[in-house]
């Protein structure tokens, strides 16, 4: 017996769950959106909490606390923090597994068009890429489990090039092949698989093939920045009230029934944020140099940083305050109205797409265009609070950077952007100037070691094919 769960209406994905037989499955259109379903079900727990919590603590603007702690250290992860790790694991492997239920299957649906069965098949297939592209990350090579091989229990570990190529085929299989509009929010169009494979093309250093991709979902018109004047006009972008704006191009969906945990390890259990009650797991520093540069008219700061028991939401820490720490709590992802945060997470954005451009095409091109300053200039403009197609008082001069300059600018605009987001440790740790900027922020050189992630206890002692000796990750 399987368990899926179905699309429900009002444009999110809630859950109910039914109990089915593969064999008596995925005949009709109703059953194969049950199948797709099950697909983003486990890739919404992975994302849960503690995978970005992970991820978030292991970078220039955030330290951990208790036994995360050791993960702000840059030196690898052990104890309870691995452990942890085993849950993201299945998490990712269930969403695969699931995934492969569906191509293997819908295929032979016998109330499904051809077209139909490209569409689901496609969706599939993207999101099984998304998938391994998160574990290839994070743990490098990784048993390579598809729908060829569903029955195989002992499966050796793949090397990273074969997880990107299997990666790779799948997103191109289905960027044409997926709708240009979604028929729920949450679901995944061309527009998100294009913008996936763009991001896949940029860690692999084919800069090219990213920057021509991420042009198309540009030029495709389809997205654009939600328009900024005051800090508190991002909730329009990130806020638990907003089901979608448009700036998203891959939201996971959360709602009041299946909330979001992440937002705990940035503001604790309470409503304050900052005070006696303190932190839960991760948090910032006044002092720490990401947040000194940070100028303080940007609204992205105001927005999603600042202590809200502060006069005015000054960002200053008030040191007449003696209940208050001296630490920095996001509040990019609050929801007043329950401690159980409704908020999406926010995948792929048009300002991740926008960065990300901006960086392919520097890297192409060995210098900053003038296309790509224009992308990250419009960041900048809305971050400002200014019209995102004008010039304006804070936008960058491309003959005042060269190469190298410009990629630590995006750099800098990628972290303001996409603070508490769960993405700067995967930026970091990809580029040649990851290791500097950890090293000038925290004083702190990042291990080797601390750069993969320990293959699971659960998969060694699960799956004989893999040696828990020769071959988990180095320094494990």
């Amino acid at each position: 017996m399987l368990v899926f769960t179905c699309f429900a209406c009002e444009d999110s994905l809630l859950e109910r769950p039914k109990a089915i037989t593969v064999e008596n499955f995925y005949n009709t259109p109703s059953e194969a959106e049950t199948g797709i379903a099950a697909i983003y079900l486990p890739l919404r727990s992975a994302f849960g909490a503690v995978y970005l919590a992970t991820h978030e603590a292991s970078t220039d603007y955030f330290v951990a606390r208790d036994v995360m702690l050791q993960l702000s250290d840059f030196e690898g992860i052990e104890g309870p923090n691995r452990v942890a790790l085993e849950d993201i694991w299945h998490s990712f492997y269930l969403s695969v597994r699931n995934a492969n239920l569906v191509i293997k299957h819908v295929a032979n649906g016998n109330e499904l068009t051809d077209v139909q069965k490209a569409g689901f098949t496609a969706e599939a297939r993207a999101l099984r890429a998304l998938n391994y592209f998160h574990l290839v990350q994070n743990w490098a090579g990784v048993p390579l489990r598809t729908d060829q091989n569903m029955d195989v229990i002992e499966l050796s570990k793949s090397t990273a090039g074969e997880i990107y190529d299997f990666i790779l085929a799948d997103l191109q299989f289905a960027e044409n092949l997926l709708p240009d509009n979604v028929s729920r929010a949450g679901r995944l169009s061309k527009w998100g698989a294009k913008t996936i494979l763009s991001h896949v093309y940029l860690v692999l250093g084919r800069y090219a093939d990213a920057a021509t991709k991420a042009a198309e979902v540009i030029e495709a018109g389809k997205y654009s920045l939600v328009a900024v004047s005051a800090a508190d006009d991002f909730e329009q972008v990130f806020g638990a009230g907003t089901v979608n704006s448009n700036e998203e191009i891959f939201y996971l969906k959360y709602n009041r029934e299946s909330p979001w945990g992440f937002p705990r390890y940035l503001t604790g259990n309470n409503f304050s944020y900052l005070g006696l009650p303190g932190y839960y797991m991760i948090s910032g520093r006044y002092e720490m140099k990401f947040y000194r540069e940070w100028n303080n008219a940007d609204l992205r700061k105001k927005y999603g940083v600042y202590d809200d028991q502060n006069v005015d939401g000054a960002f200053e820490y008030d040191d007449s305050r003696e209940d208050l720490p001296n630490q920095i709590s996001s509040r990019k992802f609050r929801d007043r109205t329950q401690q159980a945060a409704r908020n999406d997470y926010p995948l792929y954005r048009y300002a991740d797409l926008l960065l990300l451009y901006a960086e392919a095409s520097c890297e192409q091109a060995g210098a900053p265009t003038p296309a790509g300053v224009d992308k990250l200039n419009m960041v900048r403009r809305r971050a400002y609070g200014y019209s995102i197609t004008q010039p304006s008082p804070v936008d960058v001069n491309i003959a005042d950077y060269d190469k190298a300059s410009f990629i630590r600018l995006v750099f800098r605009e990628r972290g303001y952007e996409t603070h508490s987001e769960g993405k700067r440790w995967l930026d970091l740790k990809r580029a040649s100037v990851g290791k500097e900027i950890i090293r000038e922020a925290t004083g702190k050189t990042i291990a080797d070691r601390h750069l993969l992630w320990p293959l699971p206890v659960m998969e060694l002692n699960f799956n004989k094919a893999i040696h828990p000796v020769n071959d988990q990750n180095p320094g494990y």
